[in-house]
């Protein structure tokens, strides 16, 4: 069934945000998972905007995959353009503004996690990319290949969140974050040019 992959990928990406979690909640403990959440919860804002896109623009990508690939390339251009110009906006947002945003948002004592703030928000930005995509290789049904690089990231950053937790608590949840963005951003760019390769043939 086409529907068990894409349910498969959902629950590790949900599993995956949680892993930094589990190793602060070891390691740091609550006071530490309490300050993480609460500079990744921003971020969500921009993966909220991307996800609506995505789902709005699923069928087309799944058409013109079909029968127009480069109408597919265009599309999918203009999405990754568009998810890469708001990334920016909050890297940049965040790094102006970020120290007095967190004051606001949530009291001084958070302020002083402006630097993680700043990884968190340069991780968003990628996986607002790497999302994009993620929509290209469900509209390419390359259901498996996202599968195992959904799989691997989570190892990664269960990998990553051992080394990194234990070391630089808060920091290192957020590198961890970080580095796992990157990874997936990599096999999804590899994944989806392969995709429109084989689809040339």
């Amino acid at each position: 069934s086409i529907s068990i992959p894409l349910g498969v990928v959902m629950a590790l990406i949900s599993l995956q945000a949680n892993i930094p979690r589990y190793f602060l909640q070891i390691y740091a403990g609550e006071e530490a998972v309490g300050f993480f959440g609460a500079i990744v919860y921003p971020m969500m804002a921009g993966i909220v905007v991307t996800g609506a896109l995505g789902q709005s623009a699923s069928t087309r990508l799944a058409r013109s995959f079909a029968v127009d690939l480069p109408e597919f390339q265009r599309l999918l251009g203009r999405f990754t353009a568009f998810s890469a110009a708001l990334g920016l906006v909050i890297v940049v947002g965040t790094y102006v503004f970020g120290r007095p945003l967190l004051r606001v948002m949530y009291g001084p004592s958070f302020a002083d996690y402006y630097s993680e703030f700043v990884v968190v928000a340069l991780a968003c930005g990628i996986q607002l990319v790497s999302s994009c995509w993620g929509y290209g290789m469900t509209a390419a049904r390359f259901f498996r290949t996202q599968v195992a690089i959904t799989v691997g990231s989570c190892i990664a950053t269960t990998v990553a969140a051992y080394v990194l937790v234990p070391r630089y608590g808060v920091m290192g949840a957020s590198q961890a974050v970080l580095a796992t963005s990157l990874i997936m951003a990599v096999g999804f760019a590899l994944a989806m040019s392969w995709a429109v390769r084989s689809q040339r043939v």
